[in-house]
């Protein structure tokens, strides 16, 4: 019986000791990885120790993987610095002759021309001029904002009447020409946090997606609603719908319903619209009925 109780005591002696040996092993790793980690937050990564334990390798694995992704981040700044260069030389070497063009088309259809398919073809050269001079501003603005060129940064609290005025003012020769009819419901109190310029070319993208799915005679309206954490800006309008199943696929870049095929656009306006708005903390919804119209509703931070 003594024996046992001797044998029991030193086996209890040895788990105590077991323990705390673990506990402090588990202690010097959790201090370890701490000092790494606060190490590589400060940039500046050095090896705690060099032996054989497993909690040595796995700081020593640990390092290798923080450096190897700094390199990785090193390298994706200088590709990403690249692409800003890139873009801004695109920018400059491709806009000056389509603006050209479009100058030089213009002012060859002020000429007493009495041949009618050379009147047609200057005519031509200026719609496809415009057309692409179009689609490599939105390229432009797109690749901009997802490289960081462009930021959203001029974001404060401010009243959202001026910015759906701007984007109306933008919109409305188009929608008077299509004979729409536009009418905005907005108190004057209303504010939301956003960036002017920006929203304004989210908003504006929106009403033209809207104006040029809706046929002549057709309504297009605006209502802004308040509420305590955010404000809701709908667009509706009695256009020929969306189908449920593309509700996600339209906010993707260059995607274009089977049932537009007929229409003027390139897939960039809604992408870039969703961009925008996410950037600024809020977001897209967007309920539509075939035949019957849609409601665009932007949501953005009160």
């Amino acid at each position: 019986m003594i024996i046992l109780t001797i044998i029991f005591s030193v086996l209890f002696l040895f788990a105590i000791i077991y323990i705390i040996t673990l506990k402090t092993q588990q202690k010097k790793l959790f201090y370890n990885l701490n000092k790494i980690f606060n190490d590589a937050l400060n940039n500046d990564i050095s090896k705690i120790s060099y032996d054989e334990s497993v909690a040595s390798a796995l700081d020593d694995k640990i390092i290798r993987y923080i450096n190897t992704n700094k390199d990785f981040l090193k390298n994706s700044e200088s590709e990403h610095n690249s692409i800003k260069v890139l873009i801004s030389d695109i920018s400059h070497q491709i806009n000056t002759p389509l603006a050209n063009l479009i100058l030089y088309s213009e002012l060859l259809s002020e000429k007493e021309i009495a041949d009618e398919s050379i009147k047609q073809i200057i005519s031509d050269i200026k719609q496809q001029s415009e057309k692409l001079k179009f689609l490599l501003d939105m390229l432009i603005k797109t690749s901009r904002l997802e490289t960081g060129i462009i930021t959203v940064n001029n974001i404060k609290n401010q009243p959202v009447k001026p910015l759906i005025a701007a984007a109306v003012s933008e919109i409305y020769p188009f929608v008077i020409k299509q004979n729409i009819n536009l009418s905005v419901d907005i108190a004057s109190e209303i504010s939301a946090v956003f960036d002017m310029k920006w929203t304004k070319e989210a908003i504006y993208n929106i009403l033209d997606n809207a104006a040029k799915y809706t046929i002549n005679g057709g309504d297009i309206k605006i209502n802004v609603t308040a509420y305590e954490m955010f404000i809701r800006i709908d667009i509706i309008d009695t256009g020929i719908g969306i189908n449920s199943t593309e509700y996600t696929e339209i906010f993707k870049r260059f995607y274009r319903s089977p049932n537009v095929r007929e229409y003027k656009g390139v897939g960039i306006g809604l992408y870039l619209s969703r961009k925008i708005i996410e950037l600024q903390g809020g977001y897209i919804k967007v309920n539509s009925e075939i035949n019957k119209g849609s409601i665009f509703s932007v949501f953005l931070p009160a």
